[in-house]
């Protein structure tokens, strides 16, 4: 029977090791994101046999957004359709809808865009590797670090020590 230091001890080493995979999986998912283009590719054991799947999805890109400044843009709805604008001066939410739609559409085009209103767009997010085991991976990955090819130390480097 383990003594009670010899559990916790364990439950330590466990979420070390756990932080510590997390930390290489990350930086091996940012690592491939920018050697392999959008795609797929199986993982494969030494022996050739699949242990998953990792994926590389299609960038996202990210949405522009229009900034509406309703005290410059309000004197101008309401020139093109008083029914736009609200007892309280403010845009109605179709207008607003109609706005944005509006200075979408000139910012695409490349156009002047309408005297209160802006256009940013965030920086697009950099997409990173997606893995899937495959039914076998335990079994496979156990059989290929019994056959000496995984060195498990090198892989965690726990604190960077090896």
């Amino acid at each position: 029977m383990s003594s009670r230091q010899d559990i916790v001890r364990r439950i330590a080493i466990a979420a070390a090791i756990k932080k510590k995979a997390a930390e290489v999986e990350s930086a091996a998912k940012l690592e491939l994101a920018e050697d392999m283009a959008r795609g797929s590719e199986a993982v494969v054991d030494d022996e050739g046999r699949e242990i998953g799947m990792v994926l590389i999805p299609r960038a996202t890109k990210p949405k522009p957004v229009v900034e509406i400044d309703e005290s410059v843009v309000i004197p101008w709805m309401y020139d093109e359709d008083p029914d736009a604008v609200e007892e309280i001066v403010r845009l109605r939410e179709w207008a607003r809808k109609d706005v944005i739609t509006r200075v979408l559409a000139a910012h695409a085009a490349g156009s002047e865009l309408p005297a209160g209103t802006a256009v940013s767009v965030p920086e697009a997010r950099k997409t990173t590797a997606r893995y899937t085991a495959s039914e076998e991976a335990d079994v496979l990955i156990a059989g290929m670090y019994a056959r000496g090819q995984i060195d498990l130390g090198a892989v965690l480097a726990i604190g960077g020590a090896q």
